[in-house]
């Protein structure tokens, strides 16, 4: 026996190098700039027109790839961008064989500035991929099977970069779910999850490199009673720590708001594991909703979702709206937001706003929000970023085809781990090209943003099944953070008159806490009697900022610190209460700090 192991070892290794060599001559390297210009893209892609993208172009093996489209840009990760120069990006194409679409691997060595690959991860038809890289650099990837029952696909590189991978069973108990997410925390264990596409309970289970199986002969369910679409996130810490976050999303497709009030209605919940991924804890509810109506209307809706850690501190960010019918996007209150447990006394902070300076309100493309498909990372010196999708204010550009707008890739940065944030920037910037699904890196060099994102000439929909209607073309731009000065949505700008109010909202102050003064915000519908008074924890009015009839629109209050005497308050806690008779009262807190 042993002379055959030795010979097998030796054909495997043999293959291996093979396969590299065969990535290498097959897939060029391609030189990239390190700053954010505009590039030539393959002429098969047919992108060439006067408002190019900015970023180099990874799809650049058209003999293995006739065409890419977008995978939906779920809540996975896509571009890892590592330390040591290292970048492993993923993207969904398809091929001219009879495997269908799947997963294409690129890797580079020197930050992004040329490119190998790409080459196919799954040797079968397989969609919506998500990717890790381990401490030793293998790249990770899961996938599911584009067929039913559906399960999940996980592939481990063999080596560094070298794009071989090797396939793993993986219990198939329950059945139906994918749409996955994998977390490596060290380099023998990688945790996945699965989210059910047919609205039943997530799984997770965690995978040995080393034995070749999962801790569970059966997939674990994640949240107990609790039915899942598919927005969720993952994300691992250096001294291990693995947290699977997901969102409590009971209205789509039908679901009842109330179905699950354990959790609240629509919220973020989350469990962590403390030892690598071999056990979770207790499911824990970030957001704690409350189930005070039983309607669809007037509901906060959270949508988008991501998560990183910094050292051992979690940080999410998600898309935040109050929605008056879930069957009616187009809504009032629309905004990125910040959360991480030690910021701001947990309070989650606005990244950022829809509103008319920076933002088209609406594209017209029913799978797009004003404000979308948020991602965080941070930089070597600690600034986070946050990339999303959206739509410049000149809503007169549209693709004649459907009518629909052409979105952008922005960001928003703020260099006070996430209490602060500056103005968003756009990076992207083509008015002919339709850019979305940014994928950020978890990490990134000092003063840089790295992203990989989707551009094509046509907007909406990139594919209809199997049918490409689209040129999609995957892109890699390294570019500068935007500025971390704190900027003010509410002071600074006006939103759309239009548009204006259609129900009461009081917005949370900003900054917060804050020293000497704070801005509050407030929506009124009508003309109305409204009264907005500053409380201590005591419950006596401390300052009264408005009061009496009011118009309708958009309201800007700036608070001092003063109290009704003109003397400066103590550092604390206090409440402010906006209140309309018989009809809205709603209290949020803020500090002052000396």
């Amino acid at each position: 026996m042993r002379p055959f192991i030795f010979v097998t070892v030796i054909i495997f290794l043999s293959t291996a190098v093979q396969a590299k060599n065969i990535i290498d001559r097959t897939a060029p390297k391609m030189a990239c700039s390190a700053e954010a210009t505009a590039v030539e893209q393959s002429p098969t892609a047919a992108l060439d027109t006067d408002g190019k993208s900015p970023g180099l172009s990874i799809v650049h093996d058209y003999d293995t790839v006739y065409w890419d489209y977008q995978s939906n840009g779920g809540d996975e990760r896509h571009l890892w961008v590592m330390p040591d120069g290292s970048v492993h990006a993923i993207y969904s194409g398809r091929t001219k064989d009879a495997f269908g679409r799947g997963t294409f691997y690129v890797y580079s060595e020197d930050f992004g500035e040329t490119f190998t690959g790409p080459i196919r991860v799954e040797k079968k038809s397989a969609e919506f991929p998500a990717m890790d890289v381990t401490p030793d650099g293998r790249a990770v990837v899961v996938s599911h099977k584009a067929s039913d029952p559906r399960q999940l696909y996980f592939n481990i590189d063999f080596q560094k970069g070298m794009g071989f991978f090797m396939e793993n069973d993986l219990p198939d108990d329950p059945p139906n779910y994918g749409l996955a997410r994998v977390a490596a925390p060290s380099d023998s264990i990688a945790v996945y999850m699965g989210a059910s596409p047919l609205g039943k309970e997530c799984i997770w289970n965690s995978f040995n490199f080393k034995t070749e199986q999962c801790l569970y002969e059966s997939n674990q369910i994640l949240f107990p009673g609790v039915n899942q679409e598919w927005t969720s996130a993952m994300a691992k810490s250096k001294d291990g720590k693995v947290a699977i976050v997901m969102i409590n999303f009971l209205a789509w497709g039908g679901q009842d708001w109330d179905k699950h009030n354990d959790f609240g209605e629509n919220g973020v919940i989350m469990r962590e594991s403390l030892d690598g991924g071999l056990t979770f804890g207790e499911p824990i509810d970030v957001t704690q909703y409350t189930n005070n109506t039983s309607t669809l209307h007037n509901h906060v809706w959270v949508v988008g979702l991501s998560a990183m850690y910094i050292e051992e501190e979690l940080h999410l960010t998600w898309v935040e709206l109050e929605v008056e019918d879930v069957y009616n996007v187009p809504h009032k209150a629309h905004k990125i937001v910040h959360w991480s447990k030690n910021v701001n006394n947990g309070i989650p902070t606005v990244a950022a706003r829809w509103d008319s300076l920076h933002f088209g309100f609406w594209t017209g493309d029913p799978l797009l929000a004003p404000i979308d498909l948020p991602y965080i990372g941070a930089d070597e010196d600690g600034v986070l970023s946050i990339t999303f999708c959206s739509f410049p204010p000149d809503t007169s550009i549209k693709d004649p085809a459907n009518d629909f707008l052409y979105a952008d890739i922005y960001a928003v940065s703020s260099a006070d781990n996430g209490l602060s944030w500056g103005e968003p920037m756009n990076l992207t910037n083509s008015p002919t090209m339709d850019d979305r699904y940014p994928y950020i890196s978890e990490w990134n060099e000092a003063g840089k943003i790295n992203i990989l994102y989707q551009t094509d000439t046509k907007t909406g929909s990139f594919f209809q099944g199997d049918r490409f209607v689209g040129a999609v073309d995957h892109l890699f731009l390294k570019t500068d953070h935007p500025s971390t000065e704190p900027y003010n949505f509410y002071a600074s700008t006006k939103v759309k008159a239009e548009h204006s109010p259609k129900v009461f909202t009081l917005y949370q102050n900003y900054p917060n806490p804050f020293n000497p003064q704070t801005t509050i915000c407030y929506d009124l519908p009508k003309a109305c009697q409204a009264s907005l008074k500053i409380f201590n924890m005591r419950g006596q009015v401390v300052r009264a900022l408005a009061q009496g009839e009011q118009a309708a629109g958009t309201h800007t209050v700036v608070w001092d610190g003063r109290d009704q005497n003109g003397d400066m308050v103590s550092s604390g806690v206090y409440l402010y209460r906006l209140v309309i008779e018989d009809e809205y009262i709603k209290t949020n807190k803020m500090i002052m700090l000396q």
